[in-house]
């Protein structure tokens, strides 16, 4: 939703712009959301049932901008191609994974991952989500992909960060891509905010 957001500023700003879109599933092509501050429900729901969170059509028609973009758009959808695992059975194995875990081990990942399209990584809280990475990832190697996407916590008490990179310079010898287009790095936080009452 996040990613969406953006590239639909992207689309407004530059009409030759061809945005890239996300969902979660192609069996629901048009369920194409935003996420709006207000509520940190985009962390636990994907409707728009959950404050902040809007079919990316409807967020559009309701500022005014042209449906026009739709028509020029990729989409990428983030279950398994051509459903050669049901997204259960991965929900399964993720949440096994979590529960196999001892508490605080946090998720880990050595080596070079790429994709054409998107990468996103998620971490859950232990007090919220049950997770016993509780929130924390640790990667060392690269991501190389149009699209990254990392949604973890802050610091801890402790001052200990959730989400460590370690960049491994040897990933350039594995695969070395040459790109022309500038890259840039932006680090965006999101805070629940109580309204005065």
């Amino acid at each position: 939703m996040l990613f969406n957001n953006l590239e639909l500023e992207k689309a407004v700003e530059d009409p030759n712009y061809r945005p890239r879109f996300y969902a979660m599933r192609d069996s629901q092509p048009n369920n194409l959301y935003t996420y709006h501050q207000g509520s940190d429900e985009h962390s636990v729901r994907y409707d728009e049932s959950g404050g902040g969170v809007q079919l990316l059509s409807d967020y559009m028609i309701d500022n005014g901008i042209s449906l026009d973009i739709l028509n020029n758009a990729a989409f990428h959808y983030m279950n398994p191609s051509a459903g050669w695992i049901s997204e259960d059975s991965l929900r399964h194995i993720w949440w096994n994974d979590e529960q196999a875990r001892s508490r605080g081990d946090s998720f880990k990942f050595d080596g070079l991952m790429y994709s054409n399209n998107a990468i996103f990584a998620i971490t859950r809280s232990y007090v919220r989500h049950g997770s016993n990475t509780e929130g924390k990832m640790r990667m060392r190697g690269a991501m190389v992909c149009p699209d990254v996407g990392v949604l973890a916590a802050g610091s801890d008490g402790q001052g200990d960060e959730s989400f460590t990179l370690l960049y491994d310079r040897r990933v350039q010898k594995f695969w070395a891509p040459e790109d022309t287009t500038q890259v840039a790095f932006r680090r965006l936080v999101y805070l629940p905010t109580q309204a005065n009452t």
